[in-house]
């Protein structure tokens, strides 16, 4: 029979979920290993933030929990770009906007990235309607077809 989840909140509990937390699980891993819904450590944060005595103190130590566990990931990239550079580049594109592709591109520029690609879709779109129409209009035998496919060529495509 399985475990009956428990909504109680104690010390125990709150202990558990700020020291997943910490580790750097998700909510929803910490909730489940400790047998509660993850709604439940949401209700209490919220509860502690609105000011409620008995989960205040939760509260606090949750966001210090989160703190810590966001730090120790990003000594890990710092620790990881030592040997290959690509995890400094990753950290420096998320914390710093200079750093940032879109940073790099004017918004002139990205909005005329983004016509040419619209532009671009509709033009391969004309092209397979029209592959499509030739196709139905002479059908080729399916020797033909695969003849086609290996060697490459466009089987609708004009000689």
């Amino acid at each position: 029979m399985a475990k009956k989840a428990s909504t109680k909140f104690t010390a125990a509990v709150a202990q558990a979920i700020c020291d997943g937390i910490e580790a750097g699980y998700t909510k929803a891993m910490v909730a489940k290993k400790v047998n509660i819904p993850t709604d439940m450590i949401t209700r209490w944060l919220r509860l502690g933030r609105q000011g409620h005595e008995d989960f205040r103190d939760f509260t606090i130590e949750y966001d210090a929990s989160q703190g810590v566990a966001v730090q120790n990931m990003v000594d890990q990239v710092i620790e990881h770009s030592k040997k290959d550079w690509r995890a400094a580049a990753w950290l420096l594109e998320r914390r710093y906007d200079q750093f940032k592709l879109k940073a790099r591109t004017s918004e002139k520029a990205q909005k005329r990235l983004d016509e040419l690609a619209i532009k671009k879709a509709e033009a391969e779109i004309v092209q397979i309607n029209a592959k499509t129409n030739e196709a139905k209009r002479a059908p080729m035998a399916e020797a033909g077809i695969l003849d086609a496919l290996a060697s490459g060529e466009d089987p609708v495509a004009e000689n």
